[in-house]
């Protein structure tokens, strides 16, 4: 895997990993669009089988669920189907697990292109009457959907997601050696993910920009890591008003093997998304001995619990005073690096896949009887 998967990539591999290595016995027969990549077929018991058309539509979204999927679930004999992703096969008789990973199009509908919002709201509501049972990535999207769609409740499980493998402290010669190569040798604020307007990437180089006029001694950089989604505009204008525009490094999407390195060389990582789900960066960056600063909303404090330092995301200057924070107050650095290590050994892909597991095997009984 050359290029990052984005957080719900991350949450199919290493779910159907986990559950396939725990459980030789089972047979995980998995749906594609497309051509698969054999990194995915990890353990022998996953059977992987290409459906048409490729789904990056959302008129090709309901051909492939609600007519190839719906084919193969019967051509298969399924005992119970899992659909990690959001999206649902309706017209199935085959009990079904659904994960819902937030209710984005919600509360945040101009950040999605029109088809796609009008898919979402359109289906959403059927999806989430449909499954036989529903997994969240947190309490907080848990009572979302419980606020928005009452009929769910009690039938509705929150499971964290995990932190997989690969990132760790660095000593200070490799970290040394990072900056040296990314930042000419200078200590950096990281942020990495999709880059559009909910993501607030904007609000942080506002934020960076008050930090470096408020503090002209520092000469901290901000690394932006993640591909440019559609919307970019607002972080494009940000880039153009920024004075400090030389001190801050886009380098689009980051190499599985370098993102390790590159956060845990950063000085802290910067998130600061006005919603979501769950944040994997936060765990990624406590895992790595880095602090983290993030949003006080949605899910993200849920995540960090008491080992982040939250600010506020409609307020760069909010931000801007945890940056000055992060980098001036040593006892509070040490802290946050303490607590996160602590708190990141709440997160486990294998606790994660026990859970989910379990709820698989309760709705494949629930047809046998």
């Amino acid at each position: 895997m050359s290029k990052r998967l984005e957080g719900i990539g991350w949450y199919n591999f290493e779910l159907l990993k986990a559950m396939a290595k725990a459980h030789p016995e089972t047979e995980f027969i998995c749906f594609f669009d497309r051509k698969v990549d054999p990194v995915f077929i990890v353990e022998p018991n996953i059977i992987p089988v290409v459906l048409h058309p490729m789904a990056r539509h959302p008129f090709l979204f309901y051909v492939w669920f609600q007519w190839s999927v719906r084919r193969a679930l019967a051509k298969y004999r399924v005992d119970v189907f899992f659909s990690p992703d959001g999206f649902l096969c309706l017209n199935t008789s085959v009990p079904t697990l659904l994960t819902m990973h937030d209710l984005a199009y919600i509360a945040y509908p101009e950040a999605l292109v029109k088809m796609d919002l009008w898919h979402y709201r359109r289906f959403v509501p059927k999806f989430i009457r449909r499954a036989d049972h529903i997994l969240t990535v947190s309490d907080f999207v848990k009572k979302e959907i419980e606020t928005y769609f009452p009929e769910a409740k009690g039938k509705i499980t929150s499971i964290h997601n995990g932190l997989r493998d690969g990132f760790r402290a660095l000593s200070v010669e490799e970290q040394d050696s990072v900056r040296e190569k990314l930042t000419d040798g200078k200590e950096y604020f990281f942020y990495l993910g999709a880059i559009h307007p909910r993501k607030n990437i904007h609000r942080l180089i506002e934020a960076f920009d008050l930090f470096c006029a408020q503090n002209p001694q520092n000469d901290h950089q901000l690394v932006i890591g993640g591909r440019l989604a559609w919307q970019s505009g607002p972080v494009e204008k940000a880039l153009r008003n920024s004075r400090f525009r030389s001190r801050i490094h886009l380098i689009g999407s980051v190499e599985e093997a370098q993102l390790p390195l590159i956060v845990a060389s950063a000085n802290a990582i910067v998130y600061m998304s006005l919603y979501e789900g769950f944040g994997l960066p936060i765990i990624e960056a406590m895992q790595s001995g880095v602090p983290v600063i993030t949003s006080k909303d949605t899910a993200m404090d849920e995540i960090a619990g008491d080992a982040a330092l939250l600010a506020d995301p409609q307020s760069a200057q909010s931000i801007a005073d945890a940056l000055v924070l992060v980098t001036s107050d040593s006892v509070l650095r040490k802290n946050l690096i303490d607590a996160g290590k602590e708190r990141v050994m709440s997160f486990s892909w294998d606790h994660a896949a026990d859970e989910v597991y379990l709820i698989l095997m309760q709705l494949a009984s629930s047809k046998r009887l």
